[in-house]
């Protein structure tokens, strides 16, 4: 959780911790201001989450993923 502590606010950690340890693919959100404009902004960041194989995303993006 380390990575993440430092990234977001201790309840968003938290529930990012929890999907990555429960290996989701997905980490859906609506979070735009303090999750995923994070997360679009630190190549760093992004790397740590898709090498741990889950991308963070609103629904939107992942219908797109999806190809739906």
């Amino acid at each position: 959780m380390f990575a993440t502590k430092q990234s977001f606010d201790l309840d968003d950690a938290r529930h990012i911790f929890q999907a990555l340890s429960s290996h989701a693919d997905y980490f859906l959100t609506l979070d735009e201001k303090t999750i995923l404009k994070k997360y679009r902004l630190d190549k760093n960041l992004k790397n740590f989450f898709e090498n741990g194989k889950m991308k963070l995303m609103n629904p939107t993006e992942l219908v797109a993923d999806l190809g739906l």
